[in-house]
C-alpha cells in the first residue's frame, strides 16, 4: 500500500509541475506565482487572502479563477 501512495504522490506532483509549466507558458510567471501566494495564504490566513482576492483587477481575477478551475 505504502508504494502504492508513494507512486499516486509522485504523479500528483508532477501533474502540479506541468499544470505550472502549462500556466506560466499560456499567462506568465506572475501568474503562477499569485496562484501560489494565493494557495498558501488560503492555508495560512484565510482573511487575508480574502483579502488580497477583493483588491484584484477583473483581469487578473479572471486569471486566477481560470488557473484555479485547471487545478
Amino acid at each position: 500500500m505504502e508504494d502504492r501512495d508513494a507512486a499516486l504522490r509522485a504523479d500528483i506532483r508532477r501533474l502540479g509541475t506541468l499544470l505550472g509549466q502549462t500556466l506560466t507558458r499560456q499567462e506568465g510567471r506572475p501568474v503562477l506565482d499569485l496562484v501560489e501566494e494565493v494557495r498558501a495564504l488560503v492555508r495560512s490566513d484565510a482573511d487575508a487572502a480574502a483579502a488580497n482576492l477583493a483588491g484584484l483587477d477583473v483581469v487578473t481575477g479572471t486569471k486566477l479563477a481560470r488557473a484555479f478551475s485547471t487545478y
